[in-house]
């Protein structure tokens, strides 16, 4: 496998039938390809029961997930990589076929930064940036143990001074592409930035960097447009869909209907995002009823940032392949 990936060389997705067999073979691609980004694309739910509604009992029962933030880090790991890169080699499951947001957004929504003078990206133009790749400022932001309890997608702001007594705006944030928060520096009063240093794993150090690329926190990210778009083509569908159990006497169901998009509206349009916001996916992407939705296929198409051929390894293909067509 890894001499047929290394004489191609294009952007290569090999599917594995389970986790674990998809770790070991991380390792292994690793050990033989130890110059190519060889990332790991599996499942991040440790524990997925669907939402559901009992209609002898008239009882709903909401969705309960458990997300994994390292394997979810590893999956932005991937997407990052195959956006950057072209010798990306990604082992995935049969996640690899479930929606993931729209590669061509994910890509126009990161943010590329450089130190010195001559790069325009100012500190409100970054927080501005942030909060549309739907980074949060947690409500902790200006206590002294901030940094220390941030999480990935999180991101917090402070103001240091130099030895020469210069102000400066410091933002610090956790991308889930990366192992170690990034803490960015801007002159306070020239607006450049200063200095980029990302921390090491004690958190005692950190190295510094010239230039990096943000990408957003989260895979289902969406222009403003879009998601005003998005919201109309909500609401319609949710008129034709309250017309249609009211004609058939469903007055429970119509309710709850309602009341959770109606929900879900108003956090897309006060946050940008909601809680099972997967449900609303094709709206997203301005997607027909029916058509697939765009998915880990999608942004290996788009290695390197640019439309390209791809290899496809299917291991231990007598078991993948018809766990694959099942699903």
């Amino acid at each position: 496998m890894s001499h047929v990936i290394a004489r191609t060389n294009r952007p290569t997705l090999v599917l594995c039938h389970n986790k674990t067999l998809a770790a070991q073979l991380v390792r292994e691609l690793r050990s033989f390809l130890d110059q190519n980004a060889v990332e790991l694309f599996v499942s991040y739910y440790d524990h997925y029961t669907p939402e559901c509604f009992l209609e002898a009992t008239g009882k709903y029962i909401a969705k309960k997930a458990s997300v994994n933030a390292e394997i979810d880090s590893l999956r932005h790991r991937a997407t990052r990589a195959l956006l950057e890169r072209k010798d990306v080699v990604v082992v995935a499951s049969v996640s690899c076929i479930y929606g993931l947001g729209l590669p061509a957004e994910y890509l126009h929504a990161s943010i590329a930064l450089s130190v010195g003078e001559q790069h325009t990206v100012t500190v409100d133009k970054l927080i501005d940036s942030l909060n549309a790749m739907l980074y949060t400022l947690p409500d902790n932001n200006n206590n002294d143990d901030a940094q220390d309890s941030m999480l990935r997608g999180n991101y917090i702001i402070s103001v240091s001074e130099t030895p020469q007594g210069e102000l400066v705006d410091v933002v610090t944030l956790w991308p889930p592409h990366e192992k170690f928060p990034i803490r960015i520096a801007f002159h306070k009063s020239r607006g450049f930035i200063m200095s980029i240093h990302q921390s090491s794993e004690t958190g005692l150090s950190s190295s510094s960097m010239e230039s990096c690329r943000i990408f957003p926190a989260k895979h289902h990210v969406t222009s403003e447009d879009r998601m005003e778009q998005a919201r109309l083509a909500i609401e319609d569908e949710l008129k034709e869909r309250l017309q249609e159990l009211k004609s058939q006497g469903k007055m429970v169901e119509l309710q709850r209907l309602q009341q959770r998009v109606l929900n879900d509206l108003l956090m897309l349009k006060e946050t940008g995002f909601c809680a099972g916001g997967e449900n609303y996916s094709r709206h997203f992407a301005g997607r027909a009823e029916g058509e697939p939705p765009d998915t880990l296929i999608d942004y290996m198409k788009l290695a390197g940032g640019t439309e390209s051929d791809w290899l496809l390894v299917v291991d231990e293909s007598h078991v993948t392949l018809p766990q694959l067509k099942a699903m």
